[in-house]
């Protein structure tokens, strides 16, 4: 992770992303972690490879807010 004011680069394992293809959770815990650690405030701009993910984490509620565009990943048909 790479601080640069309120935004932080991320970059995920290929093969963990296979594993765990949850494209919030991973950049959350950077935040979380960025955070208690003392690199960063509780809002940040995450730089993703799909793109720039804004993440708030409100920490007197315990909730982190996730904002930026929605996207198609993928799609397809399901023959049955």
């Amino acid at each position: 992770m790479k601080k640069q004011a309120h935004s932080l680069r991320t970059r995920i394992m290929p093969m963990l992303l296979a594993l765990v293809c949850i494209r919030g959770l991973l950049p959350t815990a950077a935040l979380a972690a960025a955070v208690v650690n003392g690199k960063c405030e509780p809002y940040a701009k995450l730089l993703l490879r799909g793109g720039e993910l804004n993440i708030e984490w409100n920490r007197d509620e315990n909730l982190i807010y996730m904002t930026g565009p929605a996207v198609t990943v993928f799609d397809g048909e399901l023959l049955l």
